[in-house]
């Protein structure tokens, strides 16, 4: 397994896990949530690399981290209810579009644990 490193060819996830011969098995974002009000967001080159790549982009999020986390792990979360949080900025012609910029997408806790296989955390 492999994560974000500088000059790394980019595949829009934090880890990239591999076959023993070296083909990529998943792409994998990572999300932690000190608990279960709020949603799990996204960014819109995160949502395109999802809808693109389907069951080769994974969802692993961290729940309840500040009491008992609990890890759940979703194969093709674009089955998710994903919803427009924050549209994209609107920039200039030619301006670079950074990480701020991008639009903000979400899923609620619920809906991850409904769809996700809930994994035991080692204490």
């Amino acid at each position: 397994m492999e994560g974000r490193r500088p000059g790394a060819r980019s595949f829009t996830c934090d880890l990239v896990s591999r076959e023993p011969d070296g083909s990529i098995a998943r792409l994998i974002e990572v999300k932690g949530k000190r608990g279960r009000g709020s949603s799990v967001p996204i960014i819109d080159r995160q949502r395109k690399a999802m809808l693109d790549l389907g069951p080769d982009w994974w969802l692993y999020v961290a729940l309840d981290c500040e009491t008992t986390p609990v890890l759940v792990v979703v194969r093709e979360p674009s089955r998710l209810p994903w919803k427009l949080i924050t549209p994209a900025r609107e920039l200039p012609e030619g301006r670079f579009r950074g990480v701020g910029d991008e639009g903000k997408w979400g899923t609620m806790p619920a809906d991850v644990l409904a769809a996700g296989e809930q994994v035991d955390v080692p204490s």
